[in-house]
């Protein structure tokens, strides 16, 4: 059997984990990022024990210069605490711009071929090209699309995208106070806010689906930075993304493409967690280009992450009806221990799903 060329677009975690996997399986990809070094995305940088695992099977060493460890973690709603404690799983928090030179480097260092500041400007389907700005083209017999849910990629596979989230986020010095993990309902509708502590900062930000315009979300960053930056000199300009949050069916393969991560729409429905989403759909794309049939092969592997998406969807509606999120957050305050106890194996380590979340809450309302 040939080796097959492939082709990846987009240099983060998606693209990467791709990357390095299939060159343990003996095929040399080529990896097209847009940016180079000092690439900075929005993201606030959690990374669940699921992402962990899979960062423990590509083999990328947890280098504590670059992964926060922490484990306090606080749930507000309209600014009152509504759960505070220490997280029997722990996580780690990292600096987008550092994890990913991170990837990268661990790619090149096993072979990968990569090319910095190569921004695709042209897809050709039918030929199986891709050209570049600076005029360089490509042949593959698979294309990854790793380059995010605005990316050239997934446009070409899914011309009518869904409506993204809006994201914004501002990094201020850790000695305004805050630590830990601070999850935030409240300030945004059908959206969440965040806290997270990294080495030596902290990383404030919101997103939400229902936004209205960029100036309406603002004001809500503005009300999160008032309600939790207290010590916040002034309003430090936020930067914004977007994010495949909206939970709508997408185009993941087809015509040799096969995306990944964002530009697959892989993100949870509910906290818009994606970096353990983009390692293992990265993982299970490699693993399906050595199939017989590998867009076949990539759909089936990945199905389980969509039966996990499409089952968060259906909590979201749950969660972020007025009526009933009253009495999930009085549920959380009643029983602090069975809290702690989903957040740490539905948030953090993902040994359960929001399925499992769905009957528990069925099952609290028929007591009532």
């Amino acid at each position: 059997m040939a080796i097959p060329k492939v082709l990846i677009i987009g240099g983060g975690p998606a693209g990467c984990a791709i990357g390095i996997e299939l060159l343990a399986q003996g095929i040399t990809p080529i990896l097209l990022e847009k940016k180079g070094k000092d690439k900075n995305k929005l993201c606030g940088g959690l990374i669940t024990n699921r992402g962990i695992r899979q960062l423990e099977l590509l083999k990328i060493p947890l280098n504590p210069s670059i992964f926060f460890n922490t484990s306090q973690v606080r749930f507000y709603n309209c600014g009152e605490k509504i759960l505070d404690y220490q997280s029997s799983k722990g996580f780690f928090c990292v600096r987008r711009q550092a994890f990913d030179n991170l990837l990268q480097e661990e790619y090149t260092s096993r072979g990968g071929i990569l090319s910095l500041n190569s921004p695709v400007i042209s897809i050709d389907q039918r030929k199986q090209l891709v050209t570049t700005s600076n005029g360089t083209s490509y042949d593959y017999d698979f294309l990854i699309g790793a380059d995010g849910v605005n990316g050239l990629s997934s446009r070409a596979t899914n011309p009518n995208p869904p409506k993204p989230a809006l994201c914004l986020e501002v990094f201020v010095p850790k000695s305004n106070g805050l630590d830990g993990i601070n999850v935030i309902f409240g300030v945004v509708q059908k959206g969440f806010s965040w806290c997270f502590e990294n080495d030596n900062s902290i990383g404030i930000g919101l997103g939400a689906i229902d936004y209205g315009s960029y100036q309406d979300l603002k004001q809500s960053y503005e009300l999160l930075l008032q309600t939790h930056g207290k010590s916040i000199e002034g309003t430090p300009k936020p930067r914004a993304a977007l994010v495949p949050y909206s939970g709508r069916n997408r185009t993941i393969a087809q015509n040799k493409i096969i995306l990944v991560g964002d530009a697959a729409g892989f993100v949870d429905p509910i906290l818009g967690e994606g970096i353990s989403y983009a390692l293992e759909s990265g993982r299970l794309a490699a693993r399906a280009i050595v199939a017989p049939k590998p867009i076949e092969a990539y759909k089936k592997s990945v199905s389980f992450l969509s039966r996990r998406i499409q089952a968060g969807l259906r909590m979201r509606k749950l969660f972020f009806n007025p009526t009933i999120n009253k009495f999930v957050l009085n549920e959380f305050r009643k029983h602090p221990g069975r809290t702690a106890h989903i957040c740490d194996n539905l948030v953090l380590d993902g040994s359960i799903g929001y399925e499992d979340l769905l009957g528990m809450i069925k099952l609290a309302i028929g007591r009532r």
